[in-house]
């Protein structure tokens, strides 16, 4: 039989051989897998910080909303939800509904333009007369806070009856005051 008897030499060698695979073993097996499972911890975590700074920013926008909603409603003003495209009938309808009592009043629609976040936006051009400031006010007014969202965008209001502008608008009548004014009504796409 063989009997070999290790050297010194060969059996550091062996040592050191021992020590490297088991080094191996644990750098494969530990180290590694332990090393994988904190990546992927760590990008869970990048993703949960980066939804929570996405759900901050849109709960801080959110919050934004109701308050200016929550100032619109303390201002007197009443929330109209903005209605499906081709609102025109309704639109005017109101429209002849709330100037029924003006002098001579015409509207002159523009072309039709895309609004923001799924809207569009129908521009009206309105000119009538009326008796004073006062009912002029209150008719852009009841315009502006009316039944169909819409912004007022230009407005003019004319004293027919200072010594610098008796002639009047055109279309106006004998109307003691002139009203131009441009509205936006905005309807939905969606």
């Amino acid at each position: 039989m063989l009997k070999y008897s290790f050297s010194t030499r060969e059996k550091v060698l062996i040592a050191v051989l021992a020590v490297i695979v088991l080094a191996l073993l644990w750098y494969m097996l530990i180290f590694q897998n332990i090393d994988n499972q904190v990546k992927k911890i760590d990008g869970e975590i990048a993703s949960v910080q980066e939804t929570l700074t996405i759900d901050n920013a849109k709960l801080a926008q959110q919050k934004k909303m109701e308050d200016a909603i929550a100032r619109y409603v303390a201002s007197g003003a009443h929330i109209t939800e903005v209605p499906k495209y081709d609102n025109i009938q309704n639109v005017m309808n109101q429209l002849n509904e709330v100037l029924a009592g003006t002098v001579n009043y015409s509207m002159t629609f523009d072309q039709i333009e895309s609004g923001e976040n799924n809207t569009i936006e129908r521009g009206v051009t309105l000119t009538f007369g009326c008796g004073s400031y006062t009912e002029a006010v209150d008719i852009l007014t009841s315009l502006a806070r009316g039944q169909y969202p819409c912004r007022i965008n230009d407005c003019s209001i004319s004293d027919n009856t200072s010594s610098t502008s008796r002639t009047g608008n055109v279309g106006t009548g004998n109307a003691n005051y002139s009203v131009t004014a441009h509205l936006i009504y905005i309807e939905s796409t969606k």
